[in-house]
């Protein structure tokens, strides 16, 4: 298996030390000037020398504008053009200047970075110089900038870099196996004719990766992550309600009916969340709330084939819950983090969401997740949440709302659980309903 003969080259460099003439010991090689920058190289020559094709600085650009260089590329030898077997990332930390979060941090944005769809190896490196006496000079960067910079001032303490990484890796899905080690002790004279001492652990293993790339020309995709129905058109305008992402399912009908694809009354009812919005669209239409049934027959909101209603989320991945971000999220999405993810979608998604109002010009749109409103309002608005008028409909019960570009824009308290009264619900459609014949007067 070459990615494992890969991986073991990489862990052989960390235990036999580096390949270069004269023979550096590796805790040494680790202060030479940019400690990142030379560990790469180093390991590069090291690859090249055990029969791997590897470059370093590769150039790579995912989306116009976009650009950045990824460490080291592993090629395919017998292939013309040749193919990236692997990309090789490298962070490097010590203990002179703090924990290993800044290590794990890194790594977990370069996890995060586009890249082709090849298997990423993740290598951290952790160095931990334990003795080194301050210099008697004026500080100056000199060949060994890191150790001037950094180890005169602080000692590298033994660490829990073991247990921290393992810690870490355990959030992620890995190829197996993962090496976590560390060299001997090893010792060096500087420039300055100290005696040096001190040990590197690292971390190497191949991270599981779905398609960074498709996942995100999917999530860019029109309408995904939405449950769908009528969009309308500027001549045909629908009624939109957005929700932040599917959730936890709260289904309560019996054993769902694989066989009905239409999104049936039948099937959506099935669920607090849209037996909730099915009464609050009722009391937008005049009804009472208790007479919701009766709407959503004559209606038809959100049943694929029907008119003026349309389902969606502003992004695109279904989670448990607003926190939960699950290993398979991880490896499809391509970001460790939920953060991560949510700050890729803000710049990228959300102005994507905006361009489908714009087109498709929908009268109302109800968002659903008070908490969410400065999201809401990048989507549907001119992204400044400050625009909005607050209105309190019941004390400490309060919903957002605003005209923009001739759509009425609403972001209302999320519509799972038991948090809606009947009476709310009313209160909050009714409302809805007088604002939508202002704006209906005033459009003439």
């Amino acid at each position: 298996m070459p990615l494992k003969a890969l991986q073991e080259n990489v862990v052989r460099f960390f235990k036999k030390g580096p390949q270069s003439t004269p023979a550096l010991p590796l805790l040494e090689v680790s202060c030479f000037g940019n400690p990142e920058k030379t560990l790469q190289g180093e390991l590069l020559v090291h690859l090249r020398q055990c029969g791997w094709m590897a470059i370093q600085e590769m150039g790579y650009q995912q989306e116009p504008g976009e650009r950045r260089n990824l460490d080291i590329v592993v090629l395919a030898k017998d292939e013309v053009p040749s193919r990236p077997l692997c990309i090789i990332e490298l962070k490097h930390y010590s203990a002179n200047q703090g924990s290993t979060a800044p290590l794990t941090g890194g790594m977990e944005r370069d996890f995060g970075l586009d890249r082709p769809n090849v298997p990423l190896m993740q290598v951290g490196v952790y160095t931990v110089v334990t003795n080194v006496a301050a210099r008697s000079s004026p500080y100056v960067d000199g060949v060994y900038r890191f150790l001037n910079t950094y180890c005169g001032k602080q000692v590298g303490t033994p660490t829990k870099f073991a247990t921290e990484l393992a810690n870490w890796k355990s959030k992620g899905q890995w190829n197996d196996p993962v090496a976590i080690g560390l060299t001997p002790t090893q010792s060096f004279t500087d420039d300055q004719g100290r005696l040096v001492s001190g040990y590197l652990e690292f971390f190497v293993g191949i991270r599981k990766t779905g398609d960074p790339a498709s996942f995100r020309e999917w999530a860019l995709g029109k309408w995904s992550g939405c449950d769908g129905g009528d969009a309308g058109t500027p001549e045909f305008r629908s009624i939109w309600l957005f929700g932040i992402e599917h959730g936890d399912s709260d289904y309560e009908g019996s054993e769902l009916d694989d066989t009905d694809t239409t999104n049936s009354i039948e099937r959506q009812s099935a669920y607090n969340y849209n037996r909730n919005a099915f009464k609050l669209l009722a009391a937008v239409h005049g009804y009472s709330v208790e007479e919701w049934p009766t709407f959503a027959e004559k209606y038809q909101p959100f049943v694929h084939g029907s008119r003026g209603f349309f389902k969606g989320n502003i992004y695109p991945y279904p989670c448990l819950t607003v926190a939960d971000w699950s290993a398979e999220a991880q490896v499809e999405s391509g970001f460790v983090e939920k953060a991560s993810y949510l700050d890729w979608c803000r710049h990228h998604r959300l102005a994507v969401v905006r361009k489908w109002a714009d087109e498709h010009l929908p009268e109302l749109i109800i968002c659903t997740g008070i908490g969410h409103v400065n999201e809401f309002a990048r989507a549907f608005t001119g992204g400044l949440s400050s625009t909005f008028v607050r209105h309190a409909y019941a004390p400490s019960k309060y919903l957002h709302h605003q005209v923009y570009d001739g759509r009425l824009v609403v972001v209302i308290p999320h519509l799972s659980g038991s948090r809606w009264s009947h009476e709310h619900l009313q209160e909050v459609g009714e409302f809805i309903a007088a604002q939508r014949r202002l704006l209906s007067k005033q459009n003439g």
